[in-house]
């Protein structure tokens, strides 16, 4: 515990490619109950919704989230097959 903070514990430091940085927000985010938010995603990804809008889609098509305004949410469906939601997003 006391090395955690360490640099040498450290598994791996490196930035996040912008084509694997939509699939990172999605994995954290889409765990959580409350859903994800737009201006979120657009402050820590540096990416425009746009380029998630067509997956998107198809999370809500699948009936796996709700598109409520700025929030996506997932539904009772989409918490329990979180891994589909999240794979969508893969690069």
């Amino acid at each position: 515990m006391k090395a955690a903070g360490d640099a040498a514990s450290l598994a791996d430091d490196r930035p996040v490619p912008t084509e694997e940085r939509a699939f990172e927000f999605f994995l954290n985010q889409l765990r959580l109950r409350r859903g994800v938010s737009k201006a979120q995603f657009e402050a820590r990804t540096g990416l425009a919704w746009a380029v998630v809008a067509e997956r998107v889609s198809e999370l809500v098509s699948r009936g796996l989230a709700l598109d409520q305004g700025d929030w996506l949410v997932p539904t009772e469906l989409g918490w329990r097959f979180g891994n589909e939601s999240q794979a969508l997003f893969l690069p």
